[in-house]
């Protein structure tokens, strides 16, 4: 039986049924609740909503200081971190490419939250990047931009307990090791790697506690900003094992909504500034001064990764 509800003096009916009294304040909270709705429509056409995980954001912070971020052109520091770097770059690309209107830095508790959003329209762009393949999961309610690194532009390293240096010559397939799995992409080409063991741990203190508490050899991971390009974590610090680094080939884009209002003209506005940033060497620079492209691994032998 098809039923209706009805508002009709602060009464509700359902069919012919009564089934309770509406608060009073019922109707001036609707009509607050579709203001909003109204007013956050009408501000999403005159601004770029960002999604930004807290961490990040709270590290962007530090490293821009009170500057603008298009005027950031030292991409080295503590907590110049690839993610960080990312949002600077993904800000800087929008200027570039003429994008004029408000932008709105939201925080998002971690990737499946952002994509939720970004699917449903809730904001325009993720603040960092994301493999091609696992965006390809979203299509079309989630487009990528231009990619900001390249196929076999991501590096990692291998990193062992400070102060218990490996041995000479050391093989890959004779190492036990931890790396983060949370990207399907990065765990699959590790796959390919030969490990003598391939251990999963999402949390960098417990994957730098592994490894000097001798469970595993050594562990995966992004090259950091230091000089000494050491990591430290839970008391413990690791050491990049020299001659020796990870080349993933696969790209990693922005995530765009597709539905979010007014995305078009944010999208075109970061691919045309994305297009700037990388002729003009800001990218290349970028990626070398945060240490993601460590100036000391620049002449190591790579290991070119595929993912499936």
């Amino acid at each position: 039986m098809y039923l209706k509800t009805i508002i009709q003096r602060n009464k509700v009916y359902s069919g012919n049924s009564y089934v309770g009294i509406l608060d009073l304040n019922f109707t001036r909270r609707l009509q607050l609740f579709l203001l909003c709705a109204l007013l956050q429509c009408a501000s999403s056409l005159h601004s770029a909503v960002i999604l930004v995980p807290e961490d990040v954001l709270q590290d962007y912070k530090m490293f821009v200081g009170d500057a603008p971020p298009a005027s950031v052109t030292d991409f080295g520091g503590s907590y110049a971190r690839r993610p960080v770097v990312e949002l600077v770059l993904l800000l800087q690309a929008l200027t570039e490419g003429g994008y004029n209107k408000q932008i709105i830095l939201r925080t998002t508790p971690g990737y499946a939250q952002t994509m939720r959003t970004l699917v449903a329209g809730g904001a325009h762009l993720s603040g960092v990047t994301q493999w091609k393949q696992e965006l390809a999961k979203f299509a079309p309610r989630i487009g990528s931009s231009f990619a900001l690194i390249r196929s076999g532009e991501y590096q990692l390293g291998v990193f062992a307990c400070k102060g218990q240096p490996p041995k000479p010559n050391i093989v890959l397939s004779s190492l036990a090791v931890v790396a983060d799995e949370r990207s399907s992409v990065e765990w699959s080409a590790l796959q390919w790697v030969g490990f003598k063991r391939l251990e999963a741990s999402d949390n960098l203190p417990t994957r730098v506690r592994l490894v000097c508490l001798g469970r595993v050899d050594a562990a995966i991971a992004e090259f950091p900003s230091s000089a000494t390009m050491g990591i430290t974590a839970a008391g413990f610090s690791l050491q990049a094992i020299p001659n020796i680094k990870l080349v993933i080939e696969a790209s990693r884009h922005y995530p765009v909504s597709s539905e979010a209002m007014g995305s078009q003209r944010v999208a075109l506005a970061l691919n045309r500034g994305l297009k700037l940033i990388r002729r003009s060497g800001v990218v290349k620079r970028a990626l070398l001064q945060s240490g993601f492209h460590h100036p000391q691994a620049r002449q190591w032998k790579a290991l070119k990764l595929r993912s499936d």
